[in-house]
């Protein structure tokens, strides 16, 4: 699993002129959000739990993600930490978990496009704690994304 450059030959600290660019979080999110939006089914869902955990391996160990990443070495390059890779990915998380909970059939489907506005304060709330957790231990992801039960 590869992240995704801002753009092709895009040489903003560009590392060598061998690879075609710097994979960014943000796009790679991003890429996650529109396979989210047009999954029709829970194993659609995949690809999404691998740019998720494609994120979380990158991210430095206090949880920083910065803006992109040297494609050979996997450090962190330019503007670290950088709150729009941090926003991308709590928003990912978000819409990953209402997404699974209508697929599964616990909520009324909403237009893709509208997912992230409908959320509920507690679904924002779980989606940061989440976050935080993810990036303190990074084990045992697809069993934290799952929705908590009903209460």
């Amino acid at each position: 699993m590869e992240g995704w450059r801002v753009y092709e030959d895009d040489a903003y600290y560009r590392t060598g002129t061998d690879t075609p660019g710097n994979p960014w979080f943000v796009t790679t999110l991003w890429y996650a959000q529109y396979l989210i939006a047009k999954a029709q089914a829970i194993d659609e869902l995949k690809p999404v739990m691998d740019l998720l955990e494609w994120t979380a391996a990158r991210a430095l160990p206090s949880g920083v993600l910065a803006e992109q990443i040297d494609p050979r070495s996997g450090k962190p390059i330019s503007v670290s930490p950088l709150t729009w890779s941090h926003a991308a990915f709590v928003t990912t998380v978000c819409e990953y978990r209402q997404r699974r909970q209508q697929l599964e059939g616990s909520l009324t489907r909403a237009e893709p496009a509208t997912l992230t506005p409908t959320l509920s304060q507690r679904a924002r709330e779980g989606a940061t704690t989440f976050f935080l957790s993810l990036l303190r231990s990074r084990k045992a992801l697809k069993s934290r994304v799952r929705a908590p039960a009903a209460r």
